[in-house]
């Protein structure tokens, strides 16, 4: 699909013979589009977030040095750590920029389904070992709620980058039209 290449927008713009002014709306339009900017509230929504992200990833790094209890465990630690501190860093280039990219977003949310997809089968592999001990049987437990949210989120994150893509090319169609009517009715 050409909308993937980066530098399509540039192309496109370039091709169309557009007024500035025409050309400056479609610009400003795709880029409200595509990034979303941060509000007060959801500014101060985020804080307590990256605080949470942080902390998790204080845990992790705690659990990483000090408690070791298998490899499998222990893989489950490093995957849970390094996921909260990569969410922690996007949430805080967030709220520094004041603004993030619908993409970007939805990329976290993939990380967060494939590292849970990681976990559940680390937990599910881990209480293979000792089957007989209830607390594999919660971990795998926890494990699979985390996928099924996960999970959940990115289909919505799906449907809600298809309905982004639309409402681009919707754009980008009555951008366009609206430089035929002007070319027709003279007004160029």
């Amino acid at each position: 699909m050409p909308t993937n290449d980066p530098d399509f927008r540039k192309r496109l713009l370039d091709a169309q013979d557009m007024t500035p002014t025409l050309r400056d709306a479609y610009r400003k339009g795709i880029d409200d589009l595509l990034q979303y900017k941060l509000s007060l509230s959801t500014r101060l929504f985020l804080a307590p977030l990256l605080l949470v992200t942080l902390g998790f990833t204080a845990v992790g790094i705690r659990a990483l040095l000090f408690y070791y209890r298998g490899a499998l465990l222990y893989g489950v630690w490093m995957v849970f750590t390094c996921v909260c501190a990569a969410a922690a860093v996007w949430i805080g280039a967030s709220i520094w920029r004041g603004r993030y990219y619908w993409k970007s977003f939805f990329s976290v949310a993939e990380a967060f389904a494939v590292a849970a997809a990681v976990i559940t089968v680390l937990m599910l592999v881990a209480g293979t070992r000792a089957p007989s001990d209830p607390a594999s049987s919660f971990g795998v437990l926890y494990a699979l709620t985390l996928l099924i949210v996960c999970v959940a989120w990115c289909i919505h994150n799906r449907i809600a980058a298809a309905e982004l893509c639309m409402r681009e090319q919707a754009l980008r169609i009555e951008c366009r039209l609206a430089d035929l009517g002007r070319r027709l009715g003279g007004n160029d």
